[in-house]
C-alpha cells in the first residue's frame, strides 16, 4: 500500500505532467507550425532525416526514395519555427485516380500515364511522428487536414483523400484468440464455422476450425493446405509481442535450430529471412482470404472497455473523423506486411465535409463511421 507521502508525490507528478503538456500544446499550436514539401532539392539533412525516421515503408535505397518524392507523389511536413530544420511529422502522399488496394503499386511505380493535374485521389500512404516527447499532441491529425487543403487548392481535380494504411497487431490478435488468451472472445464464430467446414468439406466443430487454422488439415502438408498460422504455438509463446509465426512455403518443422532461425531471426539473419517472407505468394493465402478478412473486420472494430478501438491506427484514424472504408487484400506483400497483418491493409477514407461530424460522434458516442465495403465482411 502507498504512504500518504508517495501519494502526494505522485499527485504532483500529474500535476507537473498536465502542465508540461499544456505549455507543448500551446508551443505546437497550428499558428507556429509550418507545412513544408520536401523535394529531391530540399537540404541534404532533411531529406537523410526523413529518410531516417520513416517507419512504415523502410526507404529501399536512393532510387525508391527519389521515386517518393517524384512524379505523382508527395512528401509533406510539419516545421516548427524554433525547430526549423527538423521534421516534426511526415506524410507520404500518392496522386492517383482511385482508392489505392496496394502499397507495393505505389512504392514501386515510376509514375502514371495520367498528368498529375488529372488525379481525382490523394492516398496518405505513410505518417511518421517522430518525436516521442509530443505524444498526446495532435500534430498527425493537423498535418493530414492542412495538406489536404493544400493539396486541392494546387490540385482543383483533387476531391477523394483516402488512406492506405497497416494492421499492426492482427496476426498476433488473432493467433491470441485461437489459443484462448483473448479478453476479446474467440475468432472462431458462426461465419468462421462456416467457411472452414466449407474448405474442408464437413461440418467442422469450434474446436476442429480453431485446430485446423492453428495447424493445418490432418494428414495434410502444410504447403499444400495452405494454412498461414501452421506452427503458431512453438515454445508455448502467447504474448502479443513475441508470437512465433511460419508461413505456408515453410514445412511443419519441429523446432531445430533452423525453424529457431526463422521464428526469432537475429540481426544478421534479417535479410536472409525477409526475402523467405516475400517469395510467398499470394495465392497460397488464397483458400482462407473470406476467413482472414472476416477476422480482420472484427478485429478493427474491437473495443477497449472505453469503448475506442482496440487498433492503434485505426483509433488514430477514426478520432480524426475518416471512416473505415474498405479492406485490401494482399496490400502488402512485403516480409513486414506479411508478418504484422497477414499481407491485408486498411483504406481509411476522409470526407472533409465529414470528418467534425464523425470525430464527434466517435470520441463522444463511441460510434464507428464504417463503410458497407467493411460491415458485409462481418
Amino acid at each position: 500500500m502507498k504512504s500518504e507521502a508517495d501519494k502526494s508525490v505522485a499527485a504532483a507528478f500529474r500535476r507537473l505532467e498536465r502542465s508540461a503538456h499544456e505549455l507543448l500544446e500551446l508551443w505546437f499550436c497550428q499558428s507556429n507550425l509550418k507545412v513544408e514539401r520536401l523535394t529531391w532539392q530540399s537540404p541534404g539533412d532533411i531529406l537523410h532525416k526523413v529518410v531516417d525516421y520513416e517507419a512504415v515503408h523502410p526507404v529501399q535505397g536512393m532510387t525508391d526514395f527519389k521515386r517518393r518524392v517524384g512524379s505523382h507523389r508527395r512528401c509533406f511536413y510539419f516545421s516548427h519555427e524554433a525547430m526549423p530544420r527538423e521534421p516534426l511529422v511526415i506524410v507520404h502522399v500518392a496522386l492517383l485516380n482511385e482508392i489505392a488496394n496496394n502499397v507495393q503499386s505505389i512504392t514501386q511505380c515510376e509514375h502514371l500515364d495520367v498528368p498529375e493535374e488529372n488525379c481525382d485521389t490523394a492516398i496518405y500512404y505513410s505518417i511518421t511522428s517522430t518525436e516521442p516527447g509530443l505524444k498526446g499532441i495532435d500534430l498527425g491529425n493537423m498535418l493530414i487536414k492542412r495538406v489536404a487543403t493544400r493539396l486541392q487548392s494546387e490540385l482543383p481535380s483533387i476531391h477523394t483523400h483516402s488512406t492506405l494504411s497497416p494492421i499492426p497487431g492482427f496476426r498476433a490478435w488473432m493467433l491470441r484468440s485461437l489459443h484462448g488468451n483473448s479478453f476479446f472472445g474467440s475468432v472462431v464464430d458462426d461465419e468462421v464455422l462456416a467457411k472452414i467446414s466449407q474448405f474442408s468439406g464437413k461440418q467442422a466443430t469450434s474446436e476442429e476450425a480453431t485446430q485446423f487454422l492453428l495447424e493445418g488439415a490432418p494428414g495434410e502438408p502444410t504447403n499444400r493446405v495452405e494454412v498461414i498460422l501452421h506452427n503458431a504455438t512453438y515454445r508455448g509463446v502467447t504474448s502479443m509481442d513475441r508470437v512465433p509465426f511460419t508461413f505456408p512455403l515453410l514445412p511443419p518443422f519441429s523446432l531445430s535450430s533452423f525453424a529457431h532461425d526463422i521464428l526469432y531471426p537475429q540481426d544478421d539473419d534479417e535479410v536472409e529471412v525477409a526475402q523467405m517472407l516475400t517469395d510467398v505468394k499470394p495465392s497460397k493465402l488464397e483458400p482462407l482470404k473470406d476467413v482472414l478478412l472476416h477476422c480482420c473486420a472484427h478485429y478493427l472494430t474491437s473495443r477497449r472497455p472505453n469503448g475506442l478501438v482496440l487498433n492503434p491506427v485505426a483509433n488514430f484514424h477514426l478520432r480524426n473523423g475518416a471512416e473505415l472504408y474498405r479492406l485490401n487484400w494482399m496490400g502488402d506483400t512485403s516480409a513486414r506486411g506479411m508478418e504484422n497483418s497477414l499481407g491485408l491493409m486498411v483504406n481509411y477514407r476522409y470526407r472533409l465535409e465529414n470528418v467534425l461530424e464523425n470525430s464527434v460522434r466517435y470520441t463522444l458516442n463511441k460510434r464507428i463511421a464504417a463503410h458497407e465495403n467493411v460491415l458485409s465482411l462481418m
